[in-house]
C-alpha cells in the first residue's frame, strides 16, 4: 500500500497544482512579500536549506517543521551536503510550526502538498499565502521528496530542486518590485 502511495502522491500533487491552487508563480503574487515560512516535516533537511539558500539570495527567510521537536540539530548529510555548496547549516536548530509567529505578507513554502494543507488553516486565518515550492519547477512541478535517511545523492538531488525553486522566487520578487507583470 505505502509503495502505491508513494507513486500516486506526486500526481496528486502536480493535479493540485495544474488547477492554480497553492502556486505564486507571477510577480504580482510577490508584491506583498516580507518573508518566506520554509515548512517540512522535521525541518531538518529541506526546509533549513531551502532558508540558507533563499537568504543567500537575498529573501527574508526563516524554517519550521509540521512533525518535529524543538531545538534539533539539521541532519548530517543536509550539513554535509549544503557545505559542499557553500551554505552553513551547522548552527540550525529545529522550530516547529506552531511556535512560528506569522503575520500578513508571509508566504508560507510548503515542501509537500500535505504541508500546504497541514498549514493552511493557520496561514490562510493570519492573511498568509500558502504555496508549494514544485509550483515553481515548471513545467512539470517536480516533487520535493523528503531525503532524510536516504543517500547523498538524494539530497544533492532536492537541494537541486530546492535552488530552482529559490532563485525563481528571487527572480520573481525582483519582477514585481519592478512592477513587471
Amino acid at each position: 500500500m505505502i509503495g502505491v502511495r508513494a507513486k500516486l502522491y506526486p500526481w496528486i500533487e502536480r493535479g493540485v497544482l495544474a488547477t492554480g491552487w497553492l502556486r505564486a508563480d507571477q510577480p504580482r503574487q510577490w508584491s506583498a512579500y516580507a518573508r518566506l515560512v520554509f515548512v517540512c516535516s522535521g525541518n531538518i533537511c529541506r526546509s533549513p536549506y531551502a532558508e540558507a539558500a533563499a537568504r543567500r539570495c537575498g529573501l527574508a527567510a526563516i524554517s519550521c517543521g509540521i512533525a518535529t521537536e524543538k531545538g534539533l540539530p539539521a541532519d548530517g548529510t543536509a550539513i554535509t551536503e549544503a557545505a559542499q555548496r557553500g551554505l552553513d547549516l551547522t548552527s540550525h536548530r529545529t522550530t516547529r510550526w506552531q511556535d512560528v509567529e506569522i503575520g500578513t505578507g508571509d508566504i508560507v513554502v510548503a515542501m509537500q502538498l500535505r504541508h500546504a494543507l497541514t498549514v493552511l488553516p493557520r496561514a490562510t486565518a493570519h492573511a498568509c499565502r500558502v504555496i508549494m515550492l514544485s509550483s515553481l519547477l515548471l513545467p512539470k512541478f517536480a516533487p520535493i521528496r523528503d531525503p532524510y535517511g536516504k543517500p547523498r545523492d538524494q539530497f544533492r538531488r532536492v537541494f537541486d530542486l530546492i535552488d530552482s525553486g529559490v532563485l525563481r522566487m528571487a527572480q520573481l520578487r525582483r519582477l514585481a518590485e519592478s512592477g513587471t507583470k
